[in-house]
This record gives C-alpha cells, structure tokens and sequence, in this order.
C-alpha cells in the first residue's frame, strides 16, 4: 500500500497524459515507476482501491477523508517550512473548479 502511494505522489510531479507514459520505453522512460510496481498492478489497485461507504452530505470528501487526514498529520510531522514562504497559487495551471473549497 505504501508503495501505491507513493507512486500516486510521484504520477503528481509529472505531467504525462495517461499511466502507460511512465512505464513507456520510448521518449518518457522512467524506470523508477516500473521498479517500484508493474503498470498492470498499479492499474487493478487503482480500479479496485475503496476507502469507506460514507453517506455523510455535510463531507464533501467522505471516502478519502481518513486518508486525507493520516497523510496531513504525517505531512506536518516531517515538513518545517522557514519563515520565507510563499505559496502562489498562479504556479499551477488548473482552471477547474472545487466545490468544497
């Protein structure tokens, strides 16, 4: 599981148009992806992965809230930012929209 997560975090840093751009062996190559899982296994665990069966409307992310809430608490155990830090909000292109936020 860990494993699984950690590659979900890693399809996060790069901008490839479907999960067979990183394990390709042509121009994309990444070996890191394919060492970690086959592309195959990654794919079942993503189709078949499933947190909870929550019908809480007031949660506007019920089934990966416990996730969510593990991987922030882990977040601020192991991130110390210095006193100069700017987050722009411009760095990332994405023009959707989030009803939670």
């Amino acid at each position: 599981m860990k494993n699984y997560i950690g590659l979900c975090v890693f399809t996060g840093l790069f901008d490839f148009l479907s999960i067979e751009d990183y394990c390709s062996s042509g121009l994309y190559r990444n070996d890191s992806f394919a060492a970690v899982m086959p592309r195959n296994r990654f794919q079942i665990l993503s189709q078949m992965l499933h947190f909870s069966n929550t019908k809480d409307v007031r949660d506007p992310l019920p089934k990966i809230r416990p996730m969510s809430q593990y991987l922030e608490h882990i977040f601020k155990e192991t991130v110390h930012p210095e006193k100069q830090l700017a987050i722009d909000e411009t760095i990332v292109s994405w023009r959707g929209r989030l009803s939670f936020r």
